[in-house]
């Protein structure tokens, strides 16, 4: 096989980076990781998404912070079909009030954790959260930015099936407003070094 100069090999660099920067942002990643991982805070992070994994409204009375029923919400008359849109509204919540809190790394973490738990031990309601699209109508209400809760209600209660229905609009405002609460407690009370 005769010799090839390789003056005609192209170089592929990422995002049009011929200074290595990218090998560099690599490099941050990974230090940022070491130090994440030597402090304990990614282990801190790991435990908080197995625990949020189990978070829905049939134990939301165990957790301190979102005592549903507190808040006149029996959650034993809800039908099944409203049970699965609180705990999609709970899980988007919990998901969201991570990535606020908490620095990326470490959100993702939790995050990922708490969806391979979910899959682990429900694959079908995972499944279903993964395919559905409430994530992106209660993006759109985070977008917004403005009167948060009230957008969040109105979106769970269109997923409800009836967007005008106010007992609907007021239990998604409240789910979303006491599992916020809970989760920022939560963080703390975990006390990663931030």
């Amino acid at each position: 096989m005769p010799y090839n100069e390789d003056c005609d090999i192209k170089l592929f660099y990422p995002s049009d980076d011929k200074n290595g920067s990218s090998e560099k942002d690599i490099l941050a990643i990974a230090e940022i990781l070491d130090n994440q991982r030597s402090n304990g805070n990614l282990l801190l992070a790991r435990k908080l998404g197995e625990h949020l994994a189990s978070i829905k409204p049939e134990n939301a009375g165990e957790l301190d912070g979102i005592d549903l029923e507190k808040e006149g919400i029996d959650v034993d008359k809800l039908p099944s079909e409203i049970l699965y849109e609180v705990r999609v509204l709970m899980i988007f919540t919990a998901q969201i009030t991570l990535h606020s809190v908490l620095p990326s790394v470490l959100s993702t973490e939790a995050v990922n954790i708490m969806y391979n738990q979910m899959r682990d031990k429900s694959e079908a309601f995972y499944d279903n959260v993964m395919d559905g699209t409430s994530f992106s109508f209660y993006y759109l209400a985070i977008r917004k930015g403005v009167n948060v809760e009230e957008a969040v209600g109105k979106n769970f209660a269109m997923l409800c099936g009836d967007e005008d229905e106010e007992d609907f609009i007021e239990l998604g405002k409240k789910v979303y407003m006491l599992t916020n609460g809970y989760i920022r407690e939560l963080v703390r009370n975990y006390n990663f070094k931030l």
